[in-house]
């Protein structure tokens, strides 16, 4: 059963961005995350009026940025999608250090936030995005892993 569900699911998100190839509809679909992203950050970070002031602005070129990150991703999935049946060892090694670079810039980019929304605000709401992007980030990985096949899993 599980291994009809993840190529259900691998099916699914290789076709959600075949049909959201054009750069607007990628958009849309990465902005809905995002607009119910920040309501459930700024529910739970409760910032001050000053603080607010200082951090959204941040938060905001924060997600721009996150964006083409998650973009990166959901073209690699889609690439694991498309030649699932077909991998070849330089595939495989390739799709893997794509990998690794994608999870890099994320993790630089988090960083880079980190320390401006320490400067711009204090440390303790730095520390708390810092968490909330983990969790969000952690969230995503699981799922994604709990419902894509690993390779050979199906046949």
């Amino acid at each position: 059963m599980k291994k009809i569900i993840g190529l259900c699911f691998v099916i699914l998100f290789s076709t959600l961005y075949t049909f959201g190839q054009n750069p607007e509809e990628i958009a849309i679909f990465q902005n809905f995350f995002g607009l119910e992203k920040k309501a459930i950050v700024k529910k739970i970070m409760k910032l001050e009026k000053q603080q607010a002031d200082s951090f959204w602005p941040l938060y905001n070129e924060y997600e721009e940025q996150r964006k083409n990150i998650g973009k990166r991703h959901i073209e690699l999935i889609d690439d694991y999608a498309k030649n699932y049946f077909d991998l070849s060892d330089d595939k495989v090694d390739e799709m893997f250090k794509r990998y690794v670079k994608i999870d890099k810039d994320f993790n630089k980019l988090v960083i880079k936030y980190h320390s401006k929304v320490k400067k711009s605000v204090n440390t303790k709401i730095a520390a708390q995005f810092f968490q909330l992007e983990n969790y969000f980030a952690d969230l995503v990985n699981v799922q994604i892993a709990a419902e894509i096949p690993s390779i050979g899993e199906l046949k």
